[in-house]
């Protein structure tokens, strides 16, 4: 149908272009008799949709995230989409409604369109939200005035201080 032959009795093709195709068969016996046979129904190759997906990315919990469907090619006909966020929600818009993660994590977050004729395309994107850091800023101390102390932070990848009136480091763990 497309221009291409086999010689296998079963063969296996692949269509690249989408379209209508009547594929041939042509048959010749042992004794050199041959008959041929086209198909009196086609096989049609439509086009899948070609979608990603717009998101607004990583982030600390609670993560409130936004999701988009990207229309990769303008004229692939999309009738149905399936979101599933991976955080036990899903949605059937294309501007589905903002999604919060309260929990730290990893997540797959995917979304199937299908086309008019049930051609389908699944996209998935990764989606982490991460921990909120568990600060300590040392044990309760009582000082008398004038008396100085030693301030030890941990469990933050940077800090700041403040108030930073006496402070020898605004910006330093201890």
């Amino acid at each position: 149908g497309d221009g291409t032959s086999s010689s296998l009795q079963n063969p296996y093709h692949l269509y690249n272009t989408p379209g209508t195709y009547y594929p041939k068969l042509l048959v010749t016996t042992i004794a050199g008799c041959k008959d041929s046979i086209v198909a009196t129904s086609p096989v049609n190759l439509f086009i899948s949709p070609k979608i990603d997906i717009n998101y607004s990315g990583n982030g600390c919990v609670p993560l409130n995230a936004t999701f988009s469907r990207k229309l990769l090619v303008p004229d692939t006909a999309v009738t149905t989409l399936a979101w599933n966020f991976g955080n036990g929600k899903t949605s059937a818009a294309a501007n589905p409604p903002l999604q919060t993660y309260a929990t730290a994590g990893n997540y797959t977050v995917s979304l199937t369109a299908t086309s008019s004729n049930g051609c389908k395309t699944i996209v998935t994107k990764p989606l982490e939200a991460y921990a909120i850091p568990k600060v300590s800023a040392g044990n309760d101390t009582i000082l008398c005035k004038g008396s100085s102390i030693t301030l030890t932070a941990a469990g933050a990848a940077t800090y700041t201080w403040s108030p930073s009136a006496n402070l020898l480091c605004v910006n330093c763990a201890s």
